[in-house]
């Protein structure tokens, strides 16, 4: 059943389809056994993958009750409070799991949560404790990511890049990786032509992820490629329209085309997603940002230019 469950979950969260990916592990907790603690641990993972962090923080908290015993947990439970903004608690919470027994996974885990602190020498410390614990394979593999993470966050994109291209070495046709790559050469190495190159291999490995096909559709937006970017924008709002991001980018190339009502309606859609608590999570300066586009599109869009 977890065999099963961990092929079908994957499957769709590789195209996006977060809330199917945690049906797939909750058939499997609610099914009780020796497989329901993990399959509790995957489905909230799930749900913090999907954006759902307030439906995971309640399921976790739940789970560590029924659950007592499986330490995993914790450190799930610690990074939903940190993602909740309670950084501190989850510092502590894991703090006392490595105070008790060292262990990878904890290091790992306190690591993430004193980046997005962005206490970055204690983030480098922790890694660097979780290095000397690393002896699998995979383990090996997550410290690597951790380390391209961590060096992107704190704006070491030299070293990010270097992690990233040894991860590709290694695994050329992770869409995951792909995307990671791209994402930090737009953002922070200035070469959108090999970040488009990447990002179309993504699509055409995982051609329906509707964050790929946007972030694509983006990068064409802001190169001036207006006809690929309403091609991959389309493609990404036909596979989620529920994505308040892939409507905030359709509202813009609709304003770069000046087509001031569809650019209206697009960023309706976009806030009326957002006031609904769906899409990607957004910070409050963002959400601030496309409130005031939207008021300017909807103004240009009652001009008698507009109208037309």
């Amino acid at each position: 059943k977890v065999l099963q469950a961990s092929r079908r979950s994957k499957a769709f969260l590789q195209i996006g389809q977060h809330d199917r990916a945690v049906d797939a592990w909750r058939q499997v907790a609610a099914a009780g056994g020796d497989e329901a603690p993990f399959a509790a641990q995957q489905m909230i993972l799930s749900m913090l993958a999907a954006g759902q962090t307030r439906g995971a923080l309640e399921e976790s908290e739940a789970a560590r009750r029924k659950y007592p015993d499986y330490g995993g947990l914790t450190l799930i439970h610690a990074r939903l409070l940190a993602a909740s903004g309670r950084a501190a608690d989850a510092v502590a919470e894991i703090r006392s799991v490595v105070a008790a027994e060292p262990d990878f996974d904890a290091w790992m885990e306190l690591s993430s949560v004193l980046e997005q602190q962005r206490d970055y020498p204690q983030a480098l410390d922790a890694l660097e404790k979780a290095a000397k614990l690393a002896q699998t394979p995979a383990q090996q593999g997550s410290l690597q990511w951790r380390r391209a993470s961590f060096f992107d966050r704190s704006d070491r994109s030299a070293d990010a890049e270097s992690e990233y291209r040894q991860i590709l070495g290694r695994e050329p046709d992770n869409p995951v990786a792909l995307d990671a790559m791209a994402s930090l050469l737009v953002r922070k190495r200035n070469n959108p032509a090999e970040a488009a190159r990447l990002w179309k291999r993504a699509v055409e490995i995982a051609p329906d992820n509707a964050g790929y096909l946007d972030a694509l559709g983006n990068l064409y937006l802001h190169t001036g490629q207006y006809g690929d970017a309403e091609s991959f924008l389309n493609r990404a709002s036909a596979i989620g329209p529920r994505d308040a991001v892939i409507w905030s980018h359709i509202a813009q190339l609709r304003e770069t085309q000046q087509r001031w009502k569809e650019a209206a309606k697009a960023w309706r859609t976009c806030l009326d997603l957002i006031d609904s608590g769906e899409g990607k999570a957004l910070s409050p300066a963002e959400i601030d940002q496309y409130r005031k586009q939207a008021k300017h599109a909807i103004l240009e869009s009652s001009s008698p230019v507009g109208r037309l």
